[in-house]
């Protein structure tokens, strides 16, 4: 039998254990910052002067300003009330807001039950501008990002 015991190479002291945890929370925290280029967005879309409900808006960030621009970083969607009222979400991560600067914007009415195809046919009641993402909005840094459309029907 033999009575020998196990040699240990590391024998951890204090410094060695708090630098392990300092380590270790440093790996947590990583990569869990909080977003500072998000900012909540809100609005109302109106449609001849009447609150639009259950259209869709959707957010493009843009690398530039050029209106055929490749577009960088996430999205944002929302969807109107019946008054109206929308408040924007990331796509990828449902956080409430839109990534800083300029996007391509689009508005769209939703499909009503039985309606079998992408669009809905009530979206040709809308501006083409605000289907064919030829608008822009900015989101701002500063400040707040409430936004109202009064569009006129065609």
């Amino acid at each position: 039998m033999n009575n020998s015991r196990p040699l240990l190479f590391f024998r951890p002291n204090t410094s060695s254990r708090l630098m392990a945890v300092a380590m270790l929370l440093l790996g947590l925290t990583t990569g869990c910052s909080p977003r500072t280029n998000i900012r909540p967005v809100t609005g109302k879309i109106l449609l001849d002067g009447q609150p639009l409900a259950n259209a869709s808006i959707t957010l493009q960030p843009l690398i530039s300003p050029e209106p055929q621009g490749a577009t960088e970083g996430m999205g944002s969607y929302g969807r109107t009330n019946d008054q109206g009222e929308f408040s924007l979400r990331l796509v990828d991560t449902d956080e409430e807001g839109a990534v800083i600067g300029t996007h391509i914007l689009r508005i769209s009415i939703a499909p009503t039950t039985g309606e079998d195809h992408q669009l809905s046919s009530a979206d040709h009641k809308l501006p083409l501008s605000v289907r064919d993402g030829s608008e822009r909005l900015t989101v701002k840094e500063e400040g707040k990002n409430h936004v109202e459309f009064s569009l006129k029907s065609k």
